[in-house]
């Protein structure tokens, strides 16, 4: 996720406020978790409470890293780039 962030960023040529890139990283993880559930039931025919385990944390299930990851992305590559 961070590679393809920084090339999305990198060759856009697009410049993003801080605020800015929180949004992108939050329509990014919205969309990310609607696939993954939406998908998850209709298409692959999953039950929604097999879906909801696998964010439990408590359980040892850390899916959850990926779609934080993707939230918080372009931000923290923004802020690489500008170093």
């Amino acid at each position: 996720m961070w590679v393809v962030t920084y090339f999305v960023l990198y060759f856009s040529g697009i410049t993003l406020t801080d605020q800015q890139a929180l949004i992108m990283g939050l329509v990014w993880f919205v969309l990310t978790i609607c696939f993954e559930f939406l998908a998850g039931h209709f298409v692959f025919g999953n039950p929604w409470d097999k879906l909801f385990a696998d964010y439990n944390v408590l359980q040892g299930r850390i899916w959850i890293l990926v779609p934080l990851t993707t939230l918080f992305a372009p931000f923290l590559i923004k802020k690489l780039m500008e170093a």
